[in-house]
């Protein structure tokens, strides 16, 4: 994703409708084969500066040596509402749109209360404890991008995405 297509750009991905009733774990496993995948037709190599260990704070998944944040929604997300869509979609937004938006700590911390506040009023399921700040010791981005629809943690299947 180019800065080119402007300072607040994401890319969306939407799947089709289906018919097959799947569980949040079912939609959660077909998005991380789909970062596998995206990973192996990556033609450039893993960033040097990030972990390719998915357990490690720092990691991050990147694309094109883009670091990117991707999230799954599914139909089948029925407490965390904030994760809830009528079709499965995969949001993946670069850390430079993040980086820009929450470029201070006071700024960081100021939008980390809001959405926790909105995910109160909004999910009928108390905030994940898997949302923590980004690189905080003891933590994994990875388990963010596919928050159950309970608060239970899952670990990526894929403990490095090149092996």
């Amino acid at each position: 994703m180019s800065t080119a297509l402007g300072s607040n750009t994401s890319l969306v991905i939407i799947g089709a409708p289906s018919e097959k009733q799947r569980t949040v774990e079912e939609h959660n496993r077909t998005f991380w084969d789909m970062l596998r995948g995206l990973r192996i037709c990556d033609p450039r190599p893993w960033p040097e500066d990030i972990p390719q260990d998915t357990e490690d704070a720092k990691w991050t998944f990147c694309f094109n040596r883009e670091p990117v944040f991707p999230a799954m929604l599914t139909p089948t997300h029925q407490k965390r509402w904030s994760r809830h869509m009528s079709v499965p979609v995969i949001a993946l937004q670069p850390k430079w749109v993040l980086d820009n938006l929450l470029g201070t700590p006071e700024k960081r911390k100021a939008a980390q209360r809001k959405v926790r506040n909105l995910l109160q009023k909004y999910d009928t399921i108390g905030v994940s404890p898997d949302l923590t700040a980004y690189g905080a010791v003891g933590t994994s981005e990875a388990r963010q991008l596919c928050l159950q629809d309970k608060n239970e943690s899952v670990q990526c299947p894929y403990r490095n995405f090149d092996s």
